[in-house]
């Protein structure tokens, strides 16, 4: 009587999944750019490519939060960035940041992101059209000055 051959392995799941949760695990922070290469196949760094974090990842049970900042009006984008850091650091979330090249509106990239929150600099780094459809998505909170916005919320109307 033959042996069966053993079954094979479970399929893996989504690379960039995988990507993530190893990038995660390893506990580098890292931007939606990097997540794409990665999870494309190129090499992990150890330490983090661009101007993120300056401390390690601490836990992967955190919140990812999207950093966005409009280069058109910020005067100082450097210290914007780090504002945002900081506030992201201090609300508990991980930032995540848009790829340079990205085309998508700020809702749809921070859908993409799977983004909890968009942390903005300031109200204006957003137009209105913009802010009504993040808050479709996700929570905004901005820097300065300190405010919060709430996601609507989806009510129906009873007769």
């Amino acid at each position: 009587m033959r042996e069966r051959p053993p079954l094979p392995k479970r399929p893996a799941r989504n690379r960039a999944m995988e990507a993530t949760v190893r990038l995660l695990h390893g506990q580098y922070c890292t931007d939606t750019a990097t997540l794409e290469r990665v999870a494309a196949g190129a090499p992990r760094q150890s330490r983090c490519p661009g101007t993120c974090h300056r401390r390690r990842y601490r836990a992967m049970s955190h919140s990812i939060a999207f950093g966005w900042i409009n280069h058109d009006i910020g005067r100082a984008p450097e210290t914007d960035r780090d504002r945002v850091h900081r506030l992201a650091d201090r609300l508990g979330y991980h930032l995540v940041w848009p790829g340079e090249h990205s085309v998508l509106r700020v809702a749809d990239q921070a859908r993409n992101a799977g983004a909890d929150l968009v942390i903005l600099p300031a109200p204006v780094h957003l137009g209105p059209h913009e802010l009504d459809a993040v808050l479709d998505v996700c929570d905004v909170e901005t820097v300065l000055p300190r405010l919060s916005f709430p996601r609507w919320t989806s009510t129906q109307d009873t007769p």
